[in-house]
Formats: C-alpha cells, structure tokens, sequence
C-alpha cells in the first residue's frame, strides 16, 4: 500500500478557508459548534452544497482521521512533483465545470 499526498500539510478547517478564497475570492465564516452530530452536519452539507447525505456523511466521519504522508515511497515508482492543494482544488473545480457543462 502506498500513501499518496501533496507538499501541503493542512487541517481541515485551513483546507475549506483556502477552497473558498479560490472559489469565492474570499474567506467564509467558520463557526465550531459542539453539539452538531455527524448525522446532522452532513444534512446540513446536503442542503447548502449539491453534496448528497451519505457522501457528506462519510467526509464528516474522515475529518476524524489525520493524515499526513510519511511514507513517500510512492514516489520512486511515479515520476513527477506532486501537486499542491490550491492547484489541486482549481484543478478539481475545473473539473467538476466542465462535468456539468457536458450534461
């Protein structure tokens, strides 16, 4: 098994920051609420992103793992410089634009 990842090491919070300065130019509010569930934050990711329940679901239950690479073996197999997160997510958005421009 092989553990694949970029330069950057973020947390999540910094990871949603930087996706919507991307995005939207501009940092959003980020509020921690302690009583929020799993089951009740991904309803919540459902309704204001086009995110469905069990996706959001098991992106909420991940948030508990950290991981960060240390194995890097991966990279004596795969020739190349691995992408930064910011490149990654204009990368994905790209992405993701030109999927629903194909529907």
């Amino acid at each position: 098994m092989f553990e694949v990842g970029g330069p950057d090491v973020l947390n999540y919070a910094e990871m949603l920051q930087r996706v919507a300065r991307i995005r939207y130019g501009r940092s959003l509010p980020f509020m921690v609420v302690p009583l929020l569930t799993p089951g009740l934050s991904s309803r919540w990711l459902a309704l204001v992103t086009d995110v469905n329940v069990e996706t959001g679901r098991n992106l909420i239950d991940s948030m508990t793992n950290e991981v960060i690479v240390e194995d890097h073996s991966i990279e004596d197999l795969v020739p190349g410089t691995p992408m930064g997160y910011d490149d990654a997510v204009r990368e994905a958005l790209a992405d993701r634009a030109m999927a629903k421009l194909k529907r």
